[in-house]
């Protein structure tokens, strides 16, 4: 083999190597490509999610305030109701009480 020959072999194999380094190169850069996108995704999602949750919550407290206003109006209907039972009772009890002492005046 003379010098020409492995000067020849080394080109050759520099330049293969150089190919393989450059496809190599190529595929790392697409590989970053991704990584990227994917983050971007996933960014983008989480500010979809964000806002979801925002409006989810939103929704949740109006939902809250109209059950409260709700529950005080139920609160108050059933506290006049009580009391109206509570005026009859009482209104039954000195009928009773009444009715007892004029039983209790005319024995039997």
């Amino acid at each position: 083999m003379t010098e020409a020959d492995m000067q020849t072999i080394r080109e050759t194999f520099s330049h293969q190597l150089g190919i393989y380094a450059e496809d190599g190169q190529h595929r790392f850069d697409l590989l970053a490509e991704g990584q990227q996108m994917l983050a971007e995704k996933l960014d983008a999602t989480r500010d979809e999610l964000k806002a979801d949750i925002a409006r989810v919550d939103q929704r949740v407290t109006v939902a809250e305030a109209r059950l409260d206003q709700k529950i005080d109006g139920v609160e108050q209907r059933l506290s006049k109701q009580i009391d109206a039972v509570e005026r009859k009772v009482d209104t039954v009890a000195v009928d009773l009480a009444s009715h007892r002492r004029d039983t209790e005046a005319h024995p039997v």
